[in-house]
């Protein structure tokens, strides 16, 4: 499971909604779980839709992963 679909089950789960009501009007019940299962990754606009009915910032989902490549630039600048 990649680091975006577990969060996105996570926060799904905390704000108490189902598949079917997170993909109201914004997609197919059948995405949210692909994406859950890290098998769909959705586009820019889908994930922005969804990631305000999830009530989170659209960078709640790569913090981390934009962090490790930070973490790895100033490595790479201090190992130089």
């Amino acid at each position: 499971m990649t680091k975006l679909a577990e969060k996105f089950r996570i926060k799904r789960k905390e704000l108490g909604l189902s598949q079917h009501v997170l993909a109201e009007g914004i997609c197919e019940q059948s995405q949210i779980s692909k994406i859950e299962r890290g098998h769909f990754i959705p586009s820019a606009d889908l994930l922005f839709k969804l990631s305000q009915r999830l009530e989170v910032p659209l960078d709640y989902f790569f913090n981390e992963q934009i962090e490790v490549k930070s973490n790895l630039s100033n490595f790479k600048h201090l190992s130089a």
